[in-house]
């Protein structure tokens, strides 16, 4: 097993599409457009019930910051290369995300030049990601029309990826 990423299926990705679903359906001007990573996406904050993050919690088998961002890919195809910078050991040093629709492969990179991949997995719709994020540079790009997820951070300190799933 890699410390990077792991996938698996989330057995609960209907309650989560469902909630997702009627969320997008309300009009809100609260998007944020173009961040950095995905130039022409949007990103918002879903509040989610604490029904639903402990229901998500339990299936991903880590705990999860009841936090939770749709990126919705719109038009864009990739995610630039990046490494997130968030500090490792505060607990927001992994992501959890929830693939909602289309295909997307994602690539993580050497940390010298950027331009190295050393692994790269591709998911899919009702999969779940494991990303650690800050750790490891990342990028992926859109094989579908469109992607949109979900995604919180996994509330751990001082741990490898690996050692928690």
């Amino acid at each position: 097993m890699n410390d990077w990423f792991q996938v698996k299926k989330l057995d609960c990705f209907a309650q989560v599409k469902s909630a997702f679903d009627n969320f997008i359906k309300i009009e809100n001007d609260n998007w944020v457009y173009d961040p950095w990573q995905c130039p022409g996406s949007r990103s918002i904050q879903m509040p989610v019930s604490a029904e639903l993050h402990s229901l998500i919690q339990e299936h991903a088998t880590v705990p999860l910051y009841n936090q939770w961002y749709i990126w919705d890919y719109l038009d864009a195809k990739d995610l630039l290369i990046h490494k997130d910078t968030n500090v490792p050991g505060n607990g927001r040093a992994m992501a959890f995300i929830i693939n909602l629709e289309g295909d997307f492969e994602n690539k993580i990179y050497s940390d010298d030049n950027h331009n190295t991949p050393i692994d790269s997995v591709t998911y899919t719709v009702g999969d779940c990601m494991y990303l650690n994020n800050s750790n490891y540079y990342h990028g992926g790009t859109v094989l579908s029309n469109t992607r949109k997820t979900l995604s919180c951070w996994i509330d751990v300190y001082d741990k490898e990826l690996k050692d928690i799933l």
